[in-house]
């Protein structure tokens, strides 16, 4: 991923961050999914994003994630209502 940010003196300079995108298979179209992530595979997971619906039967979440900052980062994917 690269992120652009404005300096003082109007340049543009940009910054490689190590990002994350998930791609979630073997989905059934039409049904219902919620992203969930933690920071430790036996701890708490927490939804992430809206549940979205399944459009093909491998699904791409447009969402990058910042992993810069954690030193593991776990996924999961549940069916939601």
């Amino acid at each position: 991923m690269l992120v652009g940010c404005a300096r003082n003196d109007g340049r543009k300079t940009f910054e490689f961050l190590k990002a994350e995108r998930d791609i979630i298979e073997n989905t059934k179209i039409g049904s219902n999914y919620q992203l969930q992530v933690s920071t430790s595979l036996n701890g708490t997971f927490t939804n992430f994003g809206s549940p979205f619906t399944a459009i093909s039967n491998n699904m791409v979440y447009t969402q990058y994630f910042d992993v810069a900052n954690w030193q593991q980062l776990f996924f999961r994917v549940s069916t939601s209502p």
